[in-house]
């Protein structure tokens, strides 16, 4: 994300480090909604052992997914 030029912060979190928390100041629904249309992301996420993907903005909206 950093090569975009984005600055996220990604963490992962929880009891057993199985959530994948993604934060951006500048997320919206929009991105969110992009980022299900990214099924690699998501497989990729899974395949790293993560249950459960968090996008938050840091402030007010959080988007979250669970992985299965």
């Amino acid at each position: 994300m950093l090569d975009a030029g984005l600055d996220v912060d990604v963490k992962a979190i929880g009891p057993k480090h199985t959530t994948l928390r993604v934060k951006w100041v500048l997320v919206s629904k929009v991105v969110a909604h992009q980022l299900t249309k990214q099924s690699d992301f998501f497989q990729s996420a899974r395949e790293l052992g993560f249950r459960r993907i968090e996008m938050t903005d840091g402030y007010d909206e959080t988007w979250s997914w669970k992985l299965e």
